[in-house]
């Protein structure tokens, strides 16, 4: 740490360095009046050969890390006045990088916590889902049919038991029930799972215990999970209803677990959760696909290094078996499809999510070259300064960083604020989402990958800016621009072009951006003015469930 003691203290290290060189000098000059010569000459020589003071501490300063550290304090600072003097420039280029960098962040955010990183379960990037999908029928959307992704209590059990792709796998199948404390009767929507449900996604119960496997035996008391934000709204978050009874569907129920509020398996949002075991003998009632009540909606873990194509195969050999038991439930033609769990929920949005990341990436682009081109501004009208500098000793290297170090200031400073408009942004970009677009179970918000992301592109966004006027600015000889600096003196044709080409660039970008918003508006407008055979207005929908056994 001997480098950071004499950056600390640095008039101390110049006057020990100043010691150290004169006292060499003298040992040179004793030597030499030892050799006999006279001490005017004895002192010249030792100066000629010792090179002079001033130019040994300047070598000496060279080669210590805190010097090259004192000189980069330097250029910041005079960095900053440079941009303080010009502070109308800085704004603008401060507000312009801040737009972007927040709208990409903003964008970035909804990608990596709703579509990378949306599940708080145990290797969640393993979760999978699979279906049945009929290969002869192409127009399933026109005729109504969806391929099925529920199965009987004996499928799934077959399934469950044969698959050698998955090293585990749940199931739930839900329906509406009614549940009552004695105080309030609420219409909920539950989910019935497996006993192995909660071991297998591996997230701890806010409060309580977890549901176990023995929780699902025929002895076993019933019981059940609640919804955290259930909890919240209709309990007001109070503790002590663990362990309460609740008569649930028409069932006396043990309250055991409050879940945390990422904990959501079922896509449609479920509100309580009760273990339920698949028999085998139940074949489903009905051989309606479309009874949910009736049929389990698996999810399994992959093992790890099996490809999409071997999972296939190892279902489709059990459906083929299956198809023989229930031809009823199978088309003639058939194929088992896996899909990953995110992508089953999310469904179709997520293109509608990357196309929105290229439109915020290029108005990033946009948003670099406008700054680009007010910097090559700036630069042209610096030629003099830069040239002075350069003719009392200052390195192309050293204009270099100080060029860089103004581009990343201003960028440093757009990222900052930039997150700001991020914070805010992604409050109404959540606010407009529409509901079921993104797992329940994500959390977007600014954490730390994002803020790390900010910081990529507050960096990426420094370089490009900066690095186009240090090449500009400092193109050609340098020293000959002293003389045709003044009053009068014109661009370079260089120059010219390169700003000529960020305008086409930016002007070709924001074309094409313009263009994506047009088409996209006209989808919308199109979709909101579908006819659908009858007039919507004041017509409402709702649903009754009944109590068991009223029909």
């Amino acid at each position: 740490m001997s480098w950071l003691r004499r950056l600390l203290h640095k008039s101390r290290s110049e006057s020990h360095l100043d010691k150290e060189l004169r006292f060499h000098l003298e040992r040179q000059i004793a030597d030499f009046l030892a050799a006999g010569m006279s001490a005017e000459e004895a002192r010249r020589r030792a100066k000629l050969e010792f090179g002079g003071l001033e130019r040994v501490k300047e070598e000496v300063r060279d080669t210590r890390w805190e010097t090259h550290l004192d000189n980069l304090f330097r250029d910041l600072r005079y960095a900053f006045r440079t941009l303080r003097r010009d502070r109308r420039f800085a704004l603008i280029a401060i507000f312009a990088i801040a737009l972007g960098i927040g709208s990409t962040s903003v964008v970035f955010s909804v990608i990596y916590n709703g579509l990378l990183r949306p599940f708080p379960y145990r290797d969640a990037p393993r979760l999978t889902t699979f279906y049945v999908h009929d290969i002869q029928d192409s127009n399933r959307q026109e005729t109504g049919r969806v391929d099925r992704g529920g199965f009987t209590s004996a499928e799934f059990l077959n399934l469950r038991g044969q698959s050698q792709a998955f090293e585990d796998i749940i199931g739930f199948m839900t329906r509406e029930v009614s549940c009552t404390n004695g105080q309030e009767t609420l219409q909920l929507h539950a989910a019935f799972v497996t006993p192995n449900t909660f071991q297998f996604l591996g997230v701890d119960p806010l409060l309580g215990r977890s549901i176990i496997p023995e929780d699902a035996k025929p002895a076993a008391p019933p019981v059940f999970a609640m919804n955290y934000r259930l909890w919240q709204k209709h309990f007001n978050a109070d503790p002590k209803i663990v362990g309460t009874s609740f008569v649930v569907g028409g069932v006396p129920m043990t309250l055991v677990a409050i879940m945390p509020p990422r904990f959501q398996i079922d896509p449609e949002g479920s509100d309580i959760w009760m273990p339920s075991t698949p028999s085998p003998s139940d074949s489903g009632i009905s051989k309606n696909a479309a009874e949910p009540m009736h049929l389990w909606w698996p999810l399994g873990r992959l093992k790890p290094g099996l490809t999409p194509q071997a999972v296939s195969s190892d279902l489709n050999l059990i459906a083929q078996r299956l198809a023989k038991t229930f031809p009823d439930l199978y088309p003639p033609q058939f194929t088992m499809v896996t899909r990953p769990f995110v992508d089953a929920v999310v469904g179709s949005f997520k293109s509608t999510l990357y196309a929105l990341a290229g439109a915020v990436a290029m108005l990033l682009l946009i948003t670099c070259t406008n700054v680009a081109n007010l910097l090559l501004a700036r630069a042209t009208t610096r030629k003099k300064e830069i040239a002075i500098r350069a003719s009392i000793g200052a390195s192309r290297r050293r204009l270099v960083r100080q060029l860089l170090l103004e581009s990343f200031m201003l960028a440093a400073a757009g990222g900052l604020v930039g997150c700001l408009f991020a914070y805010w942004g992604l409050k109404g970009f959540l606010t407009v989402l529409p509901g079921g677009t993104l797992p329940e179970e994500a959390a977007i918000t600014l954490n730390p990958a994002v803020l790390l992301f900010a910081m990529g592109v507050t960096l990426f966004t420094a370089l490009l800016c900066g690095l186009v006027s240090a090449i500009h600015g400092l193109r050609g000889e340098l020293h000959s621009r002293l003389a045709g600096s003044g009053k009068g003196a014109g661009e370079d044709i260089g120059g010219v072009r390169l700003r000529s080409g960020l305008v086409i660039a930016e002007v070709a970008l924001s074309i094409v951006l313009l263009i994506g918003a047009g088409l996209m508006t006209r989808t919308l407008f199109a979709l909101t003015h579908v006819n659908i055979g009858f007039n919507p207005s004041s017509v409402v929908v709702t649903e009754l469930t009944f109590p068991n056994g009223i029909s």
